[in-house]
């Protein structure tokens, strides 16, 4: 493997998003382990603004991971752009292996509750046919990966909050990795980590592939660039 080194002056969480724009590099990956004094947190402040900012998907490894193939790979699919670009990033990681490792898409769905207004108040409604649709949606995309020859890959769903879901999932399978797209839904405008994978990467035991929209447009940038030049 060729490789470089470079010191550079500066902050880690500007200057490794800046390097990897100036390098046109592909990948970033960086270590969970931080200056917290929090047990629990186990994602540190550098890795945590990294993740944020980053223009290319991100690879976040857990303290004491050791080096190994990936042999079960976990996919949080939501539907979305970033999510449909960990699925494809984590196939091109994995396509050097001697032997495909087996992928699991999990989606987890929550139900949506009408409330009612009546003589004594809000009466809730659960509407429960969001699981329904999202099994038919997630098979269709298993089936699509399935005849493009991935191999072995199935389908789950999950009622749940999604990040709780994907925890459980990772860990029922003893998955080596585990990737998901980023949103920005935490409630914050300058935070560019959606919540879940926000605590996705926090307590995963297992390395943590993030994509967000500045990949995701970076890709998108990218192709349109080359097929002009087509």
């Amino acid at each position: 493997v060729e490789s470089t080194s470079k010191y550079v002056s500066g902050h880690a969480w500007d200057v490794v998003p800046d390097e990897a724009r100036s390098t046109r590099s592909q990948l970033i990956v960086t270590g969970a382990r931080g200056w917290t004094q929090l047990s629990w947190l186990r994602l540190g402040r550098t890795a945590d603004r990294i993740l944020r900012s980053a223009p290319v998907p991100v690879i976040t490894v857990p303290l004491g991971t050791a080096p190994k193939p990936i042999e079960r790979a976990l996919i949080a699919v939501d539907f979305s752009q970033c999510s449909d670009a960990a699925a494809s990033v984590t196939r091109r990681l994995a396509a050097g292996q001697d032997t495909p490792p087996a992928y699991v898409l999990v989606h987890a769905w929550q139900p949506l509750v009408d409330y009612e207004l009546g003589p004594v108040g809000g009466i809730p409604t659960v509407i429960d046919d969001g699981g329904t649709a999202a099994e038919q949606q997630l098979e269709s995309m298993a089936a699509g990966l399935r005849e493009s020859g991935l191999g072995t890959v199935e389908a789950r769903v999950r009622q749940g909050y999604p990040a709780v879901v994907i925890e459980r999932e990772a860990e029922s399978m003893a998955a080596d990795l585990v990737a998901l797209g980023t949103h920005g839904h935490s409630g914050l405008a300058h935070l560019l980590l959606g919540s879940v994978a926000e605590r996705v990467v926090h307590r995963a035991t297992a390395p943590v592939l993030t994509v967000g929209m500045p990949a995701v447009e970076r890709a998108q940038g990218a192709q349109s660039r080359s097929a002009a030049a087509r």
